[in-house]
């Protein structure tokens, strides 16, 4: 049987193989994710293509719109070329079918369990805050430090459980005040009792974590 790599079939094939180079989509690895643009790009090193140093590896555009989440150094990305030029290269962030776990361990998220009715929609791999929805327990929860649901709010949200429970306080003490037990004391002269308390701001009422407008 002749030899495919030096027959006409084999130079076919390779010629093929050439010309589809850029056609394909390959498994690359982030190497920096430091942009001067300021817009999202990546070094990917792509271990097929043999572009596997700084010096190689293309600087890829972020397939995502209305959204910007950059993948982390080490991370492994799907890198694809807009019509076929390789200078046009675009990343997208993936799980990738390699066997190490390590491997994966960036782009599946920390909370993930296998739960298909638990929606991860972001988690990020450096603290680990994120935003879930359970359609089991239909709930959305979102986990940060600090919440502002317009940027730059500055108005503190209100605390129910502190305020029910302060306001609750409040009208038990008011009541203490001006209920008087029945007497068969005659009714004489007004007394003037001690001066009430004055008012004091309440604490611990209004969350130093969520603001808003």
């Amino acid at each position: 049987m002749a030899d495919k790599t030096n027959s006409l079939y084999g130079m076919i094939v390779e010629i093929v193989r050439q010309e589809t180079l850029y056609l394909r989509h390959y498994i690359g690895q982030v190497l920096s994710n430091t942009d001067e643009l300021n817009i999202g790009m990546c070094q990917v090193s792509i271990p097929e293509l043999g572009w596997t140093t700084a010096d190689l590896a293309p600087w890829c555009y972020a397939r995502q719109a209305h959204k910007m989440s950059v993948p982390i150094v080490g991370e492994w990305v799907e890198v694809y070329f807009l019509n076929g030029d390789r200078n046009r290269p675009v990343y997208i962030e993936m799980c990738t079918e390699m066997k190490n776990e390590s491997d994966n361990k960036n782009c599946i998220p920390f909370d993930y369990s296998g739960d298909v009715k638990k929606h991860i929609i972001f988690q990020s791999t450096e603290s680990k805050k994120g935003i879930v929805l359970d359609d089991t327990q239909k709930l959305m929860s979102i986990d940060s430090e600090k919440i502002e649901f317009i940027k730059g709010s500055v108005e503190p949200f209100v605390l129910g459980n502190q305020l029910n429970t302060f306001l609750t306080n409040m009208i038990t003490a008011e009541i203490a005040v001006h209920t008087h037990p029945y007497t068969d004391t005659p009714i004489g002269p007004s007394v003037t009792g001690p001066p009430s308390s004055p008012f004091t701001s309440p604490s611990g009422i209004l969350s130093t974590v969520i603001k808003g407008q």
